[in-house]
């Protein structure tokens, strides 16, 4: 059992039984969660396609190398970047166009599922939820620091430098090398966010914490 998107960072911990982590990371070299919702307003749209196909892609191998080497009486494997390229594009110019690029890419993987199952074995494709688009995103985290929930530290000369220069290192980095950057380090960034977004609250003081805007406050 592998958890998904809500996990904090891929570690050996998260994965049960614990062995399974150590030869996924043998077999493939890495794992990564399978999370392609972009951070920013501006992106590449071929970057971030491309990087929804290796995401889509490694989520297919490493599952089905468990399918084919564990024994199992039900198996079940979720693709969350439908999800996400509905939301991002559903009212985009290219949105139609994107949305059906992303299913072909699921249905190529479901293809091979299918290949490696005999005929007693009962497949079910579904859904959790319709899709549609992101209109207003409300961060409960600004509200609950408004109504005194949440207190966060003032803000440090540090942590000022560390903004800016992850902006600029944005703006200097071709959209090529900051690929390289997530491929070499995968879960850096959210390690790096989560750090961050921790060092930045005022534990004694608060309350409740939000952390994005999936409506769950802690």
């Amino acid at each position: 059992m592998i958890p998904g998107f809500d996990t904090p960072r891929v570690e050996r911990k998260i994965f049960y039984p614990e062995e399974i982590y150590d030869e996924l990371i043998d077999k493939f070299g890495s794992y990564r969660l399978d999370w392609t919702f972009p951070v920013g307003q501006k992106f590449d749209i071929e970057s971030y396609m491309s990087e929804v196909e290796e995401t889509i892609r490694h989520r297919c191998d490493t599952s089905l190398h468990l399918l084919e080497n564990h024994p199992w009486d039900f198996f079940m494997v979720v693709f969350t970047s439908v999800d996400h390229v509905q939301h991002i594009f559903w009212q985009h110019p290219r949105g139609i166009l994107t949305i059906e690029r992303t299913y072909q890419m699921v249905d190529q993987s479901l293809g091979k599922f299918l290949a490696s199952l005999d005929d007693e074995t009962t497949v079910i494709v579904m859904s959790d939820h319709g899709a549609g688009p992101i209109n207003r995103i409300v961060y409960l985290d600004n509200w609950l620091a408004n109504e005194a929930y949440l207190v966060r530290h003032p803000l440090h000369f540090r942590d000022n430098m560390v903004r800016k220069s992850k902006y600029y290192l944005r703006k200097m980095l071709s959209t090529q090398s900051r690929k390289r950057l997530r491929s070499l380090f995968p879960q850096m960034k959210n390690r790096l966010e989560g750090v961050e977004f921790a060092a930045s609250i005022d534990w004694n003081q608060t309350q409740a914490f939000s952390y994005g805007m999936y409506g769950n406050i802690y």
